[in-house]
């Protein structure tokens, strides 16, 4: 009797160790799956959205002659289209962000958005409709990058490269 719970454990433990071994095989397919590079002026569409980058101003300086930002670096602000390809309201993917080729990850200046003509701070925007705006980041002078697109809030991985250069 004692020798057949030793055997029921034992599978308990193996069954046990299988899932482990499954997420782990589907993170490492994940995280090597090829992601595409899209250039300026591309329309790339990340669930229910489509994005048109439209172009890129580097400045130094954002805001009027009385209130505003220095860069700690310079600012890249970059113009794009966002289109809502769903059925329902939802808010614009706010999950971009500047990678470099040192492997570096660049976030959007939450200090300098309000000094854009247009943001998508908190923007939900109805099915089908299109809206035009821009996004910021502070980066350091001459930085070799690219911008990335993550699928959403939950996402650890890019989805789709932006090439600016």
């Amino acid at each position: 009797v004692i020798y057949g719970i030793n055997i029921s454990t034992s599978d308990a433990i193996s069954n046990q160790q299988s899932p482990t071994q499954d997420v782990e095989l589907n993170d490492t397919a994940e995280q090597s799956q090829e992601v595409t590079t899209y250039s300026l002026g591309d329309r790339i569409i990340v669930e229910n959205f489509a994005y048109t980058f439209t172009n890129l101003q580097k400045k130094s300086y954002i805001g009027t002659e009385y209130f505003g930002n220095n860069a700690n670096g310079i600012f890249y602000i970059f113009n794009l289209e966002v289109n809502n390809l769903g059925n329902d309201a939802d808010y614009v993917n706010n999950e971009i962000y500047i990678t470099d080729n040192q492997g570096r990850e660049f976030s959007q200046d939450d200090g300098s958005w309000a000094y854009l003509d247009d943001n998508f701070i908190f923007e939900k925007l109805n099915p089908g409709l299109t809206k035009k705006g821009q996004i910021i980041f502070d980066v350091p002078k001459n930085i070799d990058g690219k911008l990335c697109i993550k699928e959403n809030a939950w996402s650890s991985n890019c989805f789709a490269l932006i090439s600016y250069s």
